[in-house]
């Protein structure tokens, strides 16, 4: 799956009760701002935050999802969520390297485009969502109060349940008209197909996956809480920092296999790192050469004292060892 955020304009200026400077977003326009997690193949919607308005980051709205909450949930041991570069790191989201850490080697460019070409596709979904309801692309809806604000995004939410419903019953015919098929892979095309076939089996398989993950996100909670008394807050954000970097570097390594390519000028440790083999070497060196300098100097301080027979180990009458 993937998360990706669209901004859906509001035709009108909201009244200063809804604290109109709220809604006004990068692109100089009013707007909510929509969080949609989706499936690459099918597009379907398998979580979502709304409510949030024009001015908020992708990265906190997201924060409030089910997905990020409860992630056994929704998704199987392996499984995690595509994002972009401003998500930040955890143990089952993965983003692409920084535009400026991938600008130092062809590694970290090579595995952005691939992950770029997955990405599109949440901009299909937001595509066929909007293509079915035009109502998304100019909400015309004066915002006058908080009142007005759930009203409008009740209605949002109202029109991606309807879409979801949707899918299902949409022909080839019908996805043409919200999306360009010639960019569509034949697996999507397939599973879309699925979609319109009964099938019992597979909604039997649905249901079992959903008990087990109900079960898992149960004993995730519980390791959580153990995790939490032993651990500061800045440990488990590490950890979750590491997390991530770690199953990037799982994915990066899988993709180069696949094509069978080889990484020129980074390593593991220096991809963990957002650097190259050469950066980390220089980091390494020049961390070795301020401990070198620590341990000289404290080895001065101890010849110092030794000799001036003042002030040794011993304590302030100089009974120590400098005596």
């Amino acid at each position: 799956s993937m998360v990706d955020g669209s901004l859906i304009p509001i035709a009108f200026k909201p009244g200063k009760k809804a604290y109109h400077r709220e809604y006004f977003d990068r692109k100089g326009q009013y707007s909510f701002n929509l969080q949609a997690i989706v499936l690459p193949t099918s597009l379907r919607i398998i979580d979502f935050v709304a409510g949030y308005k024009g001015a908020t980051q992708d990265s906190r709205a997201f924060a409030a999802s089910d997905v990020v909450k409860r992630p056994r949930l929704y998704l199987d041991e392996g499984d995690f969520v595509w994002t972009d570069g401003g998500y930040g790191f955890s143990d089952h989201t993965c983003g692409p390297y920084d535009h400026a850490i991938a600008a130092k080697s062809s590694d970290f460019r090579k595995f952005n485009g691939a992950v770029s070409n997955v990405r599109v596709r949440s901009e299909h979904a937001f595509g066929y969502l909007k293509g079915r309801f035009q109502s998304l692309r100019g909400f015309r809806l004066l915002i006058r109060d908080s009142q007005d604000h759930t009203l409008a995004i009740r209605a949002v939410v109202a029109m991606m349940v309807a879409h979801n419903l949707a899918l299902r019953w949409d022909g080839r015919e019908e996805r043409n008209v919200f999306v360009d098929l010639s960019s569509v892979s034949e697996e999507a095309r397939i599973a879309w197909d699925a979609l319109q076939q009964p099938n019992e089996r597979q909604d039997q398989v649905e249901s079992d996956a959903w008990g087990r993950r109900l079960r898992s996100q149960r004993a995730k909670m519980v390791e959580d809480r153990t995790r939490q008394e032993i651990m500061s807050q800045h440990g488990l954000d590490q950890a979750r920092r590491q997390g991530g970097h770690a199953l990037r570097e799982e994915l990066h390594v899988a993709l180069f296999r696949s094509l069978n390519l080889q990484f020129i000028d980074t390593t593991a440790a220096s991809r963990m790192k957002d650097k190259t083999s050469a950066e980390l070497e220089q980091q390494l060196a020049a961390q070795e050469a301020r401990l070198e300098q620590r341990r000289a100097a404290r080895a001065e301080r101890g010849a110092r004292g030794g000799r001036g027979g003042i002030r040794g180990r011993g304590g302030r009458g100089g009974q120590g060892r400098g005596v």
